[in-house]
Protein backbone atom coordinates (compact mmCIF):
# COMPACT_ATOMS: atom_id res chain seq x y z
CA UNK A 1 0.00 0.00 0.00
CA UNK A 2 1.11 3.14 -1.05
CA UNK A 3 1.95 5.99 1.65
CA UNK A 4 -0.38 8.94 2.15
CA UNK A 5 2.13 11.54 0.12
CA UNK A 6 2.80 8.52 -2.57
CA UNK A 7 -0.91 8.07 -3.37
CA UNK A 8 -1.13 11.99 -3.02
CA UNK A 9 1.65 12.28 -5.94
CA UNK A 10 0.59 9.19 -7.83
CA UNK A 11 -3.20 11.29 -8.40
CA UNK A 12 -1.50 14.66 -9.34
CA UNK A 13 0.42 12.99 -12.30
CA UNK A 14 -3.14 12.36 -14.08
CA UNK A 15 -3.92 14.50 -16.24
CA UNK A 16 -7.54 14.52 -15.85
CA UNK A 17 -8.58 17.84 -17.39
CA UNK A 18 -12.56 17.84 -17.33
CA UNK A 19 -14.31 15.36 -18.85
CA UNK A 20 -11.34 13.07 -19.14
CA UNK A 21 -9.99 11.32 -15.99
CA UNK A 22 -7.10 9.94 -17.91
CA UNK A 23 -7.14 6.86 -16.01
CA UNK A 24 -7.39 7.66 -12.63
CA UNK A 25 -10.46 5.53 -12.26
CA UNK A 26 -8.57 2.57 -12.82
CA UNK A 27 -5.83 3.63 -11.27
CA UNK A 28 -8.36 3.55 -7.99
CA UNK A 29 -10.71 0.82 -8.63
CA UNK A 30 -7.06 -1.41 -8.49
CA UNK A 31 -5.89 0.74 -5.44
CA UNK A 32 -9.38 -0.17 -3.72
CA UNK A 33 -9.77 -3.45 -5.60
CA UNK A 34 -11.47 -4.43 -2.39
CA UNK A 35 -14.50 -1.89 -2.79
CA UNK A 36 -17.31 -2.68 -5.01
CA UNK A 37 -17.04 -0.23 -7.78
CA UNK A 38 -19.81 0.97 -9.94
CA UNK A 39 -18.54 3.53 -13.48
CA UNK A 40 -21.85 5.65 -14.26
CA UNK A 41 -21.32 8.34 -17.27
CA UNK A 42 -23.30 11.53 -17.15
CA UNK A 43 -23.38 13.07 -20.84
CA UNK A 44 -19.41 12.83 -21.33
CA UNK A 45 -18.29 12.60 -17.96
CA UNK A 46 -17.65 9.33 -15.90
CA UNK A 47 -18.54 8.70 -12.22
CA UNK A 48 -16.98 6.38 -9.92
CA UNK A 49 -18.44 5.20 -6.99
CA UNK A 50 -17.03 3.13 -4.02
CA UNK A 51 -18.23 1.12 -1.41
CA UNK A 52 -17.48 -0.87 1.63
CA UNK A 53 -19.41 -1.99 4.18
CA UNK A 54 -17.21 -2.11 7.81
CA UNK A 55 -20.67 -3.11 9.94
CA UNK A 56 -23.68 -2.68 10.61
CA UNK A 57 -25.45 0.69 11.76
CA UNK A 58 -24.71 4.47 10.18
CA UNK A 59 -23.15 4.97 7.26
CA UNK A 60 -20.41 7.28 6.28
CA UNK A 61 -19.90 8.75 3.17
CA UNK A 62 -17.45 11.18 1.36
CA UNK A 63 -17.43 12.98 -2.19
CA UNK A 64 -14.76 14.49 -4.19
CA UNK A 65 -13.47 14.65 -7.43
CA UNK A 66 -10.39 14.02 -9.67
CA UNK A 67 -10.74 16.50 -12.56
CA UNK A 68 -9.44 19.64 -12.75
CA UNK A 69 -10.05 23.00 -15.09
CA UNK A 70 -7.28 23.11 -17.60
CA UNK A 71 -3.94 24.68 -15.48
CA UNK A 72 -3.76 27.68 -18.18
CA UNK A 73 -0.15 29.45 -18.76
CA UNK A 74 2.15 31.00 -16.03
CA UNK A 75 2.99 27.04 -14.70
CA UNK A 76 6.69 26.94 -14.78
CA UNK A 77 7.17 23.12 -15.00
CA UNK A 78 4.91 20.59 -15.91
CA UNK A 79 1.66 20.87 -13.81
CA UNK A 80 1.08 17.59 -13.90
CA UNK A 81 4.94 16.88 -12.33
CA UNK A 82 4.42 17.12 -8.61
CA UNK A 83 7.24 19.70 -7.65
CA UNK A 84 8.25 19.35 -4.04
CA UNK A 85 10.14 22.68 -2.49
CA UNK A 86 10.12 21.74 1.54
CA UNK A 87 6.99 21.04 3.00
CA UNK A 88 4.93 22.53 -0.46
CA UNK A 89 3.88 19.98 -3.08
CA UNK A 90 2.63 22.38 -6.49
CA UNK A 91 0.62 20.37 -9.33
CA UNK A 92 -2.68 20.99 -10.55
CA UNK A 93 -5.40 19.51 -8.81
CA UNK A 94 -2.87 19.62 -5.57
CA UNK A 95 -5.24 22.21 -3.98
CA UNK A 96 -8.75 20.77 -5.77
CA UNK A 97 -9.66 17.84 -4.46
CA UNK A 98 -6.90 15.68 -5.00
CA UNK A 99 -5.68 16.24 -1.62
CA UNK A 100 -8.32 14.79 -0.47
Amino acid sequence: MLSTKELFLTLLRFPSITPDEAGSFAFIRGYLDDFEAIEVSIESTKNLFLFKKFGEGEHLCFAGHVDVVPPGEGWKSDPFEPLIEGENIYARGAQDMKSG
